[in-house]
């Protein structure tokens, strides 16, 4: 679904709001956070879906930080366990 036939389609949906909630709800998020799609709902959507989309967006900004915080854990512990394996060599991150 490409971010112009999503804006084709909330223009269809633009007097019926629950088409429209049906349509948003029914986005994967890398849709629902394609520039065209957030400027469509900015300058059109209701309080609830503008609320939404930024629950999205918040949602998937945590999980990226939960994400990158794990991967710095296994990279530190991975160091580690090289330096203990072999303490002549230390690993420098990178």
């Amino acid at each position: 679904m490409t971010t112009s036939i999503i804006t084709q389609q909330l223009d269809e949906a633009r007097d019926d709001p629950r088409a429209r909630a049906r349509l948003i709800a029914s986005m994967p998020w890398w849709s629902l956070m394609g520039n065209e799609t957030r400027q469509w709902i900015g300058a059109h959507g209701t309080m609830a879906e503008r609320q939404y989309l930024a629950s999205v967006n918040s949602l998937l900004s945590s999980t990226w930080q939960v994400r990158q915080a794990s991967l710095d854990v296994v990279a530190a512990s991975l160091r580690q366990l090289a330096e203990q394996a072999n303490p002549i060599m230390t690993v420098t991150p990178s």
